[in-house]
């Protein structure tokens, strides 16, 4: 598949959702702990106790010693987690239009994301959750790439629990290959989830989703995720592109890579909405992997949530941070 014309990307992560009842990563790791099957499972409360990233837990239990038993456990937990949270998400009311605002906002900001000047477009995400298949609806709707489609997401009518056809069984490479050979050369309004989706079987009946460590290689054996990669390298290393940021916290090295690279190699402009104050979140960005260059393409910086750019009690007129995003980001 060519890359699309839109020289406007937009990239979320776990502080996208959490403007609508969502954890954060550390956060996930107090329900873990709180679980009380994990309270009655004297190793798994051990190590969760003195582990506050969900995902290091996650790989420690699944990669380590630990009894077959404990880690179904574990992957019952967070399981049961994701489940919360799509009901949480589901439960939130954008789509059900509770604020006009923020309902028209949101679908302004992805429309421009998705299909800019008819050019198409992509949203790459970090998220594994069902958000944006519940709560954005429009008549262009964006394509999961390799992915067949239930009829009512993206449509505004995706509000109940999962029914079967919801869970997504992942193309083979064979199948991935046909797929790859049907899409246009140019043009379409694609949503990639980078780290896979939590209603995604794979071929062992799974739930496939990146977590824990060595993300790279799981990233490099699910073939439909490594597809999605590579349209993320080549999406970012065209000239003239700005990648706007909502919610995610730099923390994974393969995708600092490819900013890095994507600044390095042909300018990219970054633009980032975080809640903390510029200078503690540069302090912090420096820390992190690649940091430093991510740093160097920053070209906008806006200390806001989602909330403060779209209030739930706005019904009208656009905030000046909105009007700040629209001008400097989008053109």
């Amino acid at each position: 598949m060519g890359i699309v014309e839109n020289e406007r990307i937009l990239l979320t992560g776990a502080g996208f959702t959490k403007n609508f009842g969502g954890p954060l990563a550390r956060e996930i790791s107090s329900l873990i702990f709180n679980d009380p099957r994990v309270q009655e499972t004297p190793s798994l409360r051990h190590l969760v106790m003195n582990d506050d990233d969900y995902e290091s837990i996650y790989d420690r239990v699944l990669n380590g010693s630990f009894s077959q038993d404990e880690k179904d456990t574990l992957h019952q937990v967070v399981k049961d987690i994701y489940e919360d949270i799509d009901r949480t998400i589901r439960d939130c009311g954008v789509g059900a239009g509770t604020s006009r605002s923020i309902g028209r906002r949101l679908r302004d900001l992805f429309r421009i994301a998705f299909d800019r000047h008819g050019k198409g477009g992509y949203v790459f995400t970090l998220n594994q959750d069902l958000f944006l298949e519940r709560q954005y609806w429009d008549s262009k709707r964006p394509l999961l790439l390799g992915i067949e489609q239930s009829s009512a997401w993206f449509s505004g009518h995706f509000t109940g629990p999962l029914g079967n056809s919801d869970y997504v069984h992942l193309p083979t490479a064979e199948e991935l290959e046909r797929i790859k050979a049907r899409y246009p050369s140019q043009g379409g309004s694609c949503y990639v989830k980078l780290h896979g989706s939590w209603n995604w079987i794979g071929p062992g009946q799974e739930h496939w989703m990146v977590l824990g460590r060595g993300k790279e290689e799981q990233i490099a054996s699910e073939p439909l995720l490594q597809w999605y990669f590579e349209i993320f390298q080549q999406t970012l290393q065209q000239p003239g592109r700005h990648l706007f940021v909502i919610g995610y916290t730099f923390g994974d090295p393969h995708v600092n890579h490819v900013i890095a690279g994507a600044i390095r190699g042909v300018g990219l402009r970054v633009h980032v909405l975080n809640p903390k104050d510029r200078c503690t979140f540069q302090d912090q960005l420096r820390k992190t992997p690649e940091g430093d260059v991510i740093l160097e393409g920053l070209t906008g910086y806006y200390p806001n949530t989602l909330a403060d750019v779209f209030p739930q009690d706005r019904d009208s007129n656009p905030t000046q941070i909105w009007l700040s995003i629209m001008r400097q980001v989008f053109g």
